[in-house]
């Protein structure tokens, strides 16, 4: 009887172990929590799937997500806002747990993965893969590795877009 219970409960525990906790407390600038700021966790297409607002201490909590690649935005009238960025691991997925300082002006997204790691400055989903170039006479071909993130690849030259496609190869001539 205890190995079936035993048994059962290790089996929910797995089920309950693929979503994870999304946590945390917004601050503005002068260190005060944030109260009544929208807290909006989207896919990488930018769709609200969950919408909270954080409470009289700037806390707010996000229950049974599943680990994926999301944006969470936390927005203020007043105070401003900030965006994250919040990447999966390949494994041991875990809870995390925010400290945010919303900003009146627009700051670049900070990254973040599920596992209550510090936050990273770039995004390692845009780390490319060795880039190859092959020079021919009156062309040039630049390869690269497919990112399982990305679903088209812009090209710039000078500021300017010069390339988009889905393909993961680019040839001027």
């Amino acid at each position: 009887m205890v190995r079936k219970f035993l048994f059962f409960a290790f089996n929910i525990h797995i089920v309950l172990a693929k979503t994870v906790l999304i946590s945390g407390v917004v601050f503005n600038m002068e260190n005060e929590p944030t109260r009544k700021a929208t807290v909006t966790l989207s896919n990488l297409e930018n769709v609200p799937l969950i919408v909270e607002t954080t409470n009289r201490k700037g806390r707010f909590k996000m229950k049974n997500i599943k680990p994926d690649f999301y944006y969470l935005t936390v927005e203020h009238p007043e105070d401003g806002q900030i965006i994250v960025k919040i990447n999966p691991r390949k494994k041991r997925n875990r809870d995390i747990v925010l400290r945010l300082t919303v900003a009146p002006t627009p700051v670049p997204p900070i990254v973040y993965t599920f596992s209550n790691a510090k936050p990273l400055e770039t995004d390692p989903a845009l780390r490319m893969k060795p880039v190859k170039t092959t020079v021919d006479i009156g062309k040039i071909i630049v390869e690269w590795g497919k990112r399982s993130q990305a679903k088209t690849y812009q090209l710039y030259r000078d500021d300017e877009m010069i390339f988009q496609s889905n393909e993961n190869s680019f040839e001027d001539t």
